[in-house]
């Protein structure tokens, strides 16, 4: 069988763009290292969402696989109280808190049922471009495919292969630790957010009784000997907040595991695509957990992949790269305003850095 595109990456924006190349009758390789779904940080999916999966088919296997719908969030930033923005007023509904490994299952699960040749458990060992085609090793596998998608994460496997910088806005990192709740008293599935002098927490319930709990910092601030190891030093860490902590307290919440570091700067690539390739997702850019909708926008770009190989002309990756650039335009403005909100610590170097 004859390749047209093969897609290095099999999160949220591969397998999204593999779906959307199958319904234009595409043949599609999909290329992932790890042979499961991970958990991972970033579970809320924004409302808006809703129409890509229904565009892919995917809408019903979505409501039925146990995600918890999600009515709004609620935040201590710029002052002490706590202010509450509900979602009621969406077109699209209301937003969802994720079982991550399932929902990257069933986006697996169905991409596999269309046709899509998944490599699981490969690791990419060997890319070359030559006469208009693509050839990857992956494994005992050697693909070959007119276009290629790097959907490999902030790795950014393809672009780093052609030499494509990478342009980072800060040094953001996120320690984040899964915690058991109690179902009896913790119903509450809104994304909780609260400011400190060194960054921010938030937390969300996610199905099967837990909830994440998630510090932001820079690395910088971070304490020596990898101290934020510790479940105690994120505990330490929560207790300075005003709400959260008592959240936490309240609902019973108990860590269950060792708090895990994750690389959460805003960044982009200095191109988004290149003849016969193009990058999608985290690989294109990453944003700032706080402007949130970092899901969404991996789908969004991935359908936007999706449309520039299937239209055929050179103009399309034009319009490609113009779409990535205004995204980027976006979500920068909205980073400046969020953090320009919170002036209590304006001196602090977390915010000195961002105001």
């Amino acid at each position: 069988m004859a390749l047209d595109v093969i897609i290095i990456g099999g999160g949220v924006a591969g397998t999204t763009a593999a779906l959307g190349l199958r319904q234009h009758g595409l043949q599609v390789a999909l290329i992932e290292a790890q042979p499961l779904p991970q958990w991972r940080i970033g579970e809320t999916l924004a409302a808006e969402a809703r129409p890509v999966l229904q565009a892919l088919g995917l809408w019903e296997a979505h409501l039925a696989a146990g995600h918890l719908p999600s009515y709004g969030n609620v935040s201590c930033w710029g002052w002490d109280a706590a202010v509450d923005k509900d979602f009621t007023s969406n077109l699209h509904g209301h937003a969802w808190q994720l079982d991550r490994p399932v929902f990257e299952h069933t986006l697996s699960h169905v991409a596999q049922s269309r046709g899509v040749q998944r490599c699981l458990g490969t690791a990419v060992s060997q890319i070359k471009h030559h006469g208009g085609q693509w050839t990857v090793q992956a494994g005992e596998q050697c693909l070959s495919a007119p276009w290629l998608i790097d959907a490999s994460g902030r790795r950014a496997l393809v672009a780093r292969h052609l030499d494509v910088r990478r342009q980072s806005l800060d040094t953001l990192v996120a320690i984040h630790a899964i915690a058991l709740t109690d179902p009896a008293t913790d119903r509450d599935s809104r994304t909780f957010i609260e400011s400190l002098p060194h960054g921010w927490f938030y937390t969300a319930l996610i199905p099967g009784g837990r909830r994440t709990l998630s510090f932001q910092t820079d690395a910088a601030l971070l304490p020596p000997d990898q101290q934020w190891r510790s479940k105690d030093w994120l505990m330490q860490q929560l207790s300075q907040t005003r709400h959260l902590g008592a959240l936490f307290e309240s609902r019973g919440c108990t860590l269950t595991d060792v708090p895990s570091l994750t690389s959460a700067h805003s960044g982009r690539l200095e191109q988004f695509s290149g003849p016969g390739w193009l990058a999608i997702g985290d690989a294109a850019m990453s944003f700032d957990p706080i402007t949130g909708h970092g899901l969404l926008k991996a789908m969004q770009s991935a359908m936007q992949s999706v449309q520039t190989i299937a239209a055929g002309h050179a103009e399309a990756r034009a319009t490609f790269d113009t779409w990535n650039d205004q995204l980027w335009q976006q979500f920068s403005q909205a980073r400046r305003q969020c953090y320009a909100t919170e002036r209590r610590w304006g001196t602090a170097p977390f915010w000195h850095s961002r105001n």
